[in-house]
């Protein structure tokens, strides 16, 4: 109860059934799917600006439902009213956008594609993959022929048709996995949804501007929200800054604001980095005040404890992928992968009671609410998803125990991350181990053999690694918006849609780019860095198979225990004012670049809540959203300006 005691309720959604009509809704969100599955990839290979798909903020899918509910429905709602889209319908349509950001990029797209061809045509006798790496990967896996290789990275001429069918076979044989992975996000989503948003009421900080750009107000063109000056006036700030900037990308007379810097305190060690992020201090305003203080506490502290290692020379000689690497290093990346375990733990803990009240309602369906997604379908859906993944990963050649342990912690790792992005809205994060550097820990390579190393280290990567977004936050905020809608069949339905649209239109617009323009010109990491370290990664071990690493679990489990004790403090002592929830992201290298930005938040919220108290809060939350919204919208602008001047490699916006 004392969980439940501490939620904090975020604008809860209005229990007012949203009306929706499913042909209105579905086309707006294939419109915005669309539009997002093309310009990830688009981005990438020929703009190569500043990203709006490849983190949990969904930026794109922010800035289409910007345009969409300011200037399309506003007009509609003025003019011809019965056009226009309702709040639930604006919501699918931002859902089913969201879904299309987790996917067409970072998500899946862009480490797919680029890693199949990559496999052949970055091969050298330096790195030995012929001798290593191609005997043991299937032919049916990977596209076949020289030419159809060499094209994707070098271009083919105009009058040279793109060999669309040689990539028909791989591609089919990836879908079991892909399917099963999605299948397996969605379902837990949905078990969760009721938990989360009815019992433990998160605060769902990344679900709140678009809810609230989707609200409709009877007899009114705009919502308050679009009326409201203090969030234009946050809206603003993010504009002007990054239009100068923008400006200074193409004149360079134009002063450029620097909103980042580092200070030197340790020896030795990597400065502390003070970076300031108008969207990070707009989610953080959205979270309750110890969250925010677990986020900064536990980054300093943690900053202090390896730049005492540094000092007294402690350190693990261990070759760890290039994330554990970034994420804390091969100490604190595995003692946060415990907390993270923890942190699942608990969440199953507490969960305990819903989780048995929906088993009951599967094995009996008579029991379940006709208003709600059926229990049996969600976990039949679940157990098929899990076996789809574990018998592609047995078909590529990894050992049974091996494929299922891979399977299961991967699913575990994203429950972990999804809970903190609802409880956190910490929007710039990612695995603080990657499930193949897990596994390898577990077991070693040297009983996983050559296809088994290949299959986990390597191909086990393109889904999970740099996880930065994933389809099951997407859907697990997509739930909290669409709470309202009564026809949960439409809001899954919709989600289903967009996975399909997404991955259709982003493989199309990868393959298309690639041999248009040779993805040699493309973005460095997606299509050369990336690939080569992840077959690296492989190979590496082949060279030198290791066994399991009793040091590395043994910090696992250590973090685990601390993680535990937090959260037995928490539930013990009421006023113990530090959420356990920031130790399990504390070193993380994208909490480097947002504490200093959650601590300025968590600052000022703390003197406006002693002196201003709730009205005062209420007042200046709408100039919170307005830097989030801000930043995300002028990003689109120049993006918009960079693909009418056909200018290329104007990054203004990273997290």
């Amino acid at each position: 109860m004392a969980e439940i005691g501490r939620a904090v309720v975020a604008n809860a959604h209005p229990l007012t059934p949203a009306p929706v009509r499913p042909l209105w809704a579905l086309s707006a969100g294939t419109v915005l799917s669309v539009l997002v599955a093309f310009w990830g990839p688009y981005n990438s290979l020929v703009v190569r600006g500043s990203y709006l798909t490849i983190d949990f903020t969904t930026a794109a899918a922010v800035f289409l439902l910007f345009f969409l509910a300011l200037f399309v429905n506003g007009l509609l709602r003025r003019f011809l009213p019965y056009l226009a889209l309702s709040s639930g319908e604006l919501s699918i349509a931002y859902v089913m956008a969201a879904i299309s950001c987790s996917i067409c990029t970072m998500g899946l797209t862009l480490y797919l594609i680029p890693i199949l061809p990559a496999i052949s045509y970055l091969a050298s006798p330096e790195n030995q993959w012929a001798e290593l790496i191609h005997p043991f990967v299937p032919h049916w896996l990977v596209p076949q022929g020289e030419d159809v290789i060499r094209g994707f990275y070098e271009g083919i001429a105009r009058d040279q048709p793109i060999p669309w069918m040689a990539w028909i076979r791989p591609l089919l044989n990836w879908l079991p996995v892909l399917l099963g992975l999605y299948m397996v996000m969605i379902a837990l989503a949905v078990l969760f949804r009721r938990q989360w948003i009815e019992y433990e009421r998160l605060a769902y900080p990344l679900a709140q501007l678009p809810l609230v750009m989707g609200t409709q107000q009877p007899g009114r063109a705009l919502n308050s929200f679009f009326r409201n000056p203090v969030m234009w006036s946050g809206f603003a700030i993010p504009f002007i800054v990054t239009s100068l900037n923008g400006l200074n990308a193409y004149f360079h007379f134009f002063p450029r604001i620097v909103l980042n810097t580092s200070v030197p305190v340790f020896h030795g060690m990597e400065n502390l980095t003070i970076n300031l992020s108008f969207p990070m201090m707009g989610f953080a305003y959205l979270i309750h005040q110890e969250v925010a203080l677990s986020v900064w506490f536990f980054y300093l502290l943690g900053y202090a404890i390896k730049g005492y290692f540094s000092v007294i020379g402690l350190t693990r000689t261990l070759d760890v992928d290039i994330y554990t690497q970034s994420d804390g290093g091969s100490i604190m990346a595995f003692v946060q992968f415990g907390a993270l375990m923890a942190l699942v733990g608990h969440t199953l803990w507490i969960a305990r009671r819903h989780l048995r009240q929906s088993w009951q309602a599967a094995l009996r369906p008579k029991t379940a609410s006709s208003a709600d997604f059926s229990a049996r379908a969600v976990y039949l859906q679940l157990l098929l998803g899990l076996a789809l993944m574990t018998g592609w990963f047995i078909a590529i050649g990894v050992p049974w125990w091996a494929a299922l342990t891979f399977v299961l912690m991967a699913s575990l790792t994203f429950l972990g991350i999804t809970r903190i992005l609802c409880e956190s809205g910490l929007a710039a994060t990612r695995a603080q181990l990657i499930t193949p550097t897990v596994v390898r820990s577990l077991f070693g390579t040297q009983v996983l053999g050559a296809p088994g190393t290949i299959g986990v280290l390597s191909f086990g990567q393109v889904w999970m690694s740099d996880v930065r977004t994933f389809v099951m936050a997407a859907a697990a905020n997509g739930l909290k918006l669409t709470e309202s809608i009564r026809n949960k069949g439409l809001v899954l339905g919709s989600m289903i849609l967009a996975v399909v649209l997404s991955l259709g239109v982003s493989v199309w617009t990868t393959l298309y780019y690639a041999y248009e323009s040779g993805a040699n010109n493309a973005n460095t990491w997606f299509f050369l860095n990336g690939p080569r370290y992840t077959v690296d990664f492989a190979a590496s071990y082949l060279r030198d198979p290791a066994g399991p690493d009793y040091s590395g679990l043994g910090l696992m489990a250590l973090g685990g225990a601390v993680m535990t004790a937090l959260y037995w403090i928490r539930s013990h002592l009421l006023t113990f004012p530090i959420h356990p929830m920031g130790f399990a992201v504390s070193q993380m290298m994208l909490t480097r670049h947002i504490w200093f930005s959650v601590f300025l938040v968590w600052l000022f919220k703390a003197v406006l809540t002693r002196y201003g108290g709730p009205r005062v809060l209420k007042a200046v939350r709408p100039f919170f959203l307005g830097l989030i919204l801000g930043q995300f919208a002028v990003i689109a602008f120049w993006l918009i300006v960079d693909l009418i001047t056909g200018e290329q490699g104007h990054g203004l916006y990273w997290v």
